[in-house]
């Protein structure tokens, strides 16, 4: 099974390029890791630019926390006899809550 790069990954705002939709510059973000860049977004043709890149910026977030949200999953799934270390229910509950937090574009 081939994996996915490993993470962290982050998002990094290139700006405006030179590129042009309809004579307006489009915004562009990147989605990279230390060895590999993941993805790139460009902002979409539309009349709201705040919520295009707004959106855009969400969806960046989610993108880059795919490797946490990863072994999160991972971790829950795992045979109790073969985690690291025991983790109470409240616990999780907690990581899980703070990594949406970040996603959500809270504490980063």
């Amino acid at each position: 099974m081939t994996t996915h790069t490993p993470g962290p990954w982050r998002e990094l705002r290139n700006g405006y390029t030179k590129k042009h939709i309809s004579g307006l510059p489009i915004m562009t973000t990147v989605i990279e890791s230390p060895s590999a860049i993941i993805c790139e977004m460009w902002d979409r043709k539309s009349a709201d630019r705040v919520a295009a890149i707004d959106e855009q910026d969400a969806n960046a977030r989610l993108i880059a926390k795919a490797p946490e949200m990863r072994a999160m999953i991972d971790g829950l799934l795992c045979d109790p006899n073969d985690a690291p270390g025991p983790l109470s229910w409240v616990e999780m509950v907690r990581a899980a809550r703070a990594l949406l937090a970040e996603i959500d574009g809270g504490t980063k």
